[in-house]
C-alpha cells in the first residue's frame, strides 16, 4: 500500500531548516548521495539519511540507486498532486544567489497543521465574524486564537474588527501554498 502524503505533512517536512538547506543543495548541484550530503551540511550521516528520505516520502525529491549508493535529486513525485506546483513555487528561492530559507520556512508553518487548513477553508468565501468561526470550530477558542495567530503572522489572515478574513498573498509561494492548502483534503 503506498502512502498518500497530505499537504501538511509535507509543510511539516519543509518547516525544518537543515531540511530546507538539503533540499536547496539539491536544487543547485542536482544529484547526490548520502555521504555527500552529509559532508556538505555538517551533519551526521544517519541525520542526512533521515532527512532524505522524508524529503523523499514527501513527494519532494527523487531516490535512485546506482551501486552501493543511493543518489537523490529534486523532482516531484508524479503520484503525489501537489507536489510539482509546490516546487516550482519554491525554485527560484531555493536556487537565489542569497538563499534566506525564512520565506519557505514561514510559509510552511502557516500549513503545518490540519487545523489551519480547516480555518482557511472556513474563510475562503467570506470574512467570518470571531463568533461564527467558534461555533463552527470543534475545538477550545485558546486553540483558535492560536491557529489565527499564527495565520496572521503568516500574512494569509487578517483579524480586525473581530473579523478573520483571508489574504490572497501575490507572491508566488504564498498564493501557490494557499492555493494548494484549499483544494487538499486535510
Amino acid at each position: 500500500m503506498e502512502l498518500q502524503p497530505t499537504f501538511w505533512r509535507t509543510c511539516r517536512a519543509l518547516a525544518n531548516m537543515p531540511r530546507l538547506e538539503i533540499l536547496r543543495l539539491l536544487a543547485i548541484e542536482g544529484e547526490m548521495h548520502v555521504l555527500e550530503v552529509a559532508s556538505l551540511c555538517k551533519i551526521s550521516n544517519g541525520t542526512a539519511s533521515a532527512y532524505l528520505r522524508t524529503l523523499n516520502a514527501r513527494g519532494l525529491i527523487q531516490a535512485q540507486r546506482n551501486g552501493r549508493f543511493v543518489y537523490y535529486h529534486v523532482e516531484p513525485n508524479k503520484n503525489i498532486p501537489f507536489t510539482d506546483q509546490l516546487l516550482n513555487a519554491m525554485h527560484e528561492e531555493l536556487i537565489c544567489k542569497h538563499f534566506n530559507p525564512h520565506n519557505i520556512f514561514m510559509s510552511s508553518t502557516a500549513f503545518a497543521n490540519p487545523r489551519r487548513i480547516c480555518l482557511i477553508k472556513m474563510m475562503n468565501n467570506e470574512p467570518l465574524p470571531r463568533r461564527e468561526l467558534t461555533r463552527k470550530w470543534n475545538y477550545s477558542p485558546s486553540s483558535l486564537s492560536t491557529h489565527i495567530w499564527k495565520l496572521e503572522s503568516r500574512g494569509f489572515v487578517k483579524f480586525k474588527n473581530n473579523t478573520c478574513s483571508l489574504i490572497r498573498p501575490t507572491d508566488t509561494l504564498r498564493a501557490t501554498m494557499l492555493n494548494i492548502a484549499l483544494s487538499s483534503t486535510t
